[in-house]
């Protein structure tokens, strides 16, 4: 079977320049890093198995594919603030769908964990230190407690951070292009 030409070899244009002294080239024969010997043993299936497979259908794909690629880049080049307005939408978002995520795994870390106050976190020196014993029912201690323990927020609260992220991002993209009057 013909191989792959070098424009289309993902692997060796990216992936091999990156090993260095055959590194990759067989598995580990010592047991000391199961994981590290786990990784190699899928890249050599998966590299046999492309070694061995015809891509040449793709070839059309590829091309289309390109010059599609082409065209968007000139319209981009052509409509830069456009592009620049559209791509920081997204990018608000995305980051703004995200954030509610973020924040509960911020939650965790600093010790509200799914089976209560993580020892010897930061939660658990504010508990000690600062409340002692005592947690109100529905003081923002209890609501850190609740959000680490299910993972999730409440609604209310993702919907603030998405709005209060989203604000944010915009109100940067503002100072960053300024105003201009269209």
């Amino acid at each position: 079977m013909p191989a792959l030409q070098p424009s289309l070899d993902f692997v060796s244009t990216y992936v091999a320049p990156t090993i260095s002294n055959g590194f990759f080239l067989a598995p580990t024969d010592d047991k000391s890093n199961p994981i590290l010997d786990f990784f190699i043993r899928i890249w050599l299936v998966l590299k046999a198995w492309f070694a061995n497979l015809n891509l040449d259908f793709l070839n059309p794909v590829w091309n289309y594919i390109k010059d599609k690629g082409q065209i968007t880049l000139e319209y981009i080049q052509q409509h830069q603030q456009l592009a620049i307005l559209v791509g920081v939408s997204a990018l608000i978002l995305i980051l703004s769908m995200v954030a509610p995520f973020l924040l509960v795994e911020f939650i965790r870390m600093i010790g509200f964990g799914a089976k209560g106050v993580a020892k010897g976190s930061w939660a658990a020196l504010y508990q000690a230190m600062i409340l002692g014993g005592y947690i109100a029912k529905g003081c923002s201690f209890a609501a850190l407690q609740s959000a680490g323990a299910l993972g999730k927020l409440p609604p209310l609260v993702s919907l603030v951070v998405i709005l209060t992220v989203a604000g944010l991002l915009s109100f940067l993209v503002y100072l960053t292009y300024g105003h201009s009057d269209v």
